[in-house]
């Protein structure tokens, strides 16, 4: 081969990425090592099976000892296959650079597509962790509405009214409500499968834990995650090793980033 191409995709994609369009590929380099410029260049992108768009970029010229960065990196996801994945399922992405018939440099990365309602954990996909808190699932309705009985019940007033009294207390309140209304589905904890926090796991949404009575850590969190948020409150999701649980801000904060690496920023707002 007389060039190379290098690449950074990623590793795990979903039917979240597609609908939170995350970038694919971080980085496409495509270097010319020999003492010749490389000239009416065409680098194609497919994958088998086809979970991602082909995509085919023209390349003028790459001049001797140098390389070309390409900075339109933007595919497509097929939305409709990644929807309908029940489990997890392998592809192959070929990179191949042509100079009309010539192949001068290949590629191929393998990747994992994983099911519509699995996590790819915190090692590949953190961000994509917030798509599957659900607010408008109908099961969080029907909680809420538990929580606000619970609260007029106790004496507390049964609006779910977020931050509008600008009362720590209230927020207090509101929280204590989702909680008792959460206990009072009487949960089966189910184990969750190790290394859940790095490694991804499915998740099962409201409804289905609505349904069949169970959950895992994870899945608690993200059912009181979403909860507090169509509350009117922020939620947070934190991980420790080998479990998860969620929380709410009290006043309307936010932590400095979507993900938070360093424990201290929890501990300081605690």
């Amino acid at each position: 081969m007389t060039a190379e191409i290098r690449v950074e995709l990623a590793q795990r994609i979903t039917f979240a990425t597609h609908q939170c369009d995350v970038p694919v590929i971080a980085d496409l380099v495509i270097s010319n090592p020999s003492d010749t410029d490389l000239e009416n260049l065409e680098l194609q992108l497919r994958s088998e099976p086809p979970v991602i768009g082909e995509r085919t970029w023209i390349i003028d010229r790459i001049r001797a000892q140098s390389e070309h960065r390409i900075h339109d990196r933007r595919i497509s996801l097929a939305g409709s296959l990644l929807d309908s994945l029940t489990e997890r399922m392998r592809a192959d992405v070929k990179l191949v650079l042509r100079r009309e018939e010539e192949v001068l440099a290949e590629h191929t990365h393998s990747l994992i597509a994983l099911a519509r309602n699995e996590w790819g954990g915190a090692d590949f996909m953190p961000e994509l962790l917030a798509a599957f808190v659900m607010p408008n699932d109908p099961a969080v309705q029907r909680l809420l509405k538990e929580a606000a009985r619970i609260l007029e019940s106790s004496g507390k007033a049964n609006r779910l009214d977020g931050y509008q009294s600008r009362s720590r207390k209230r927020s207090w309140e509101i929280v204590s409500g989702i909680w008792a209304a959460v206990v009072r589905r009487g949960l089966t904890y189910a184990e969750p499968p190790a290394s859940f926090e790095r490694q991804g796991q499915k998740i099962r949404f409201p409804s289905m834990i609505e349904e069949h009575g169970l959950a895992t850590c994870l899945d608690t969190a993200l059912l009181f995650a979403a909860a507090i948020e169509q509350a009117g409150l922020y939620p947070v999701v934190v991980f420790t090793q080998g479990h998860a649980f969620a929380g709410a801000w009290l006043q309307p904060q936010w932590l400095p980033s979507l993900t938070v690496e360093d424990p201290m920023e929890i501990r300081k707002a605690v």
